[in-house]
């Protein structure tokens, strides 16, 4: 999978390629894909997206096994994305009630 665009929004098609096993290609300063593509691992970042830096980076690509990706998908997944913002919202409510109590 190829996303050549230079400037884009997240890929969400990236991630849906690394979920289906699919090297991914990006352009590095597209906004997000950095987020989106593990190099060596989900896919290759292209340093531009000039020809030649794009197929160098499909090239890389070509010979990776994306087969290995579920320990990244999983940071995804539903659990592990609300345990993480429940241990924000709890600690920013134990910083709150100590501000209020120094403050008192």
């Amino acid at each position: 999978m190829v996303l050549g665009a230079s400037h884009s929004g997240l890929g969400g098609d990236l991630v849906r390629a690394a979920a289906a096993g699919v090297p991914a290609v990006a352009v590095s300063t597209a906004l997000g894909v950095a987020d989106a593509v593990i190099p060596g691992i989900t896919g290759e970042l292209a340093v531009s997206g000039d020809p030649s830096a794009l197929a160098d980076a499909i090239q890389a690509a070509s010979l990776l096994d994306v087969g290995g990706v579920d320990e990244w998908l999983d940071r995804f997944d539903v659990a592990p994305s609300t345990a993480l913002l429940t241990r924000a919202i709890n600690l920013a409510v134990r910083r709150n009630e100590a501000t209020r109590v120094a403050s008192a």
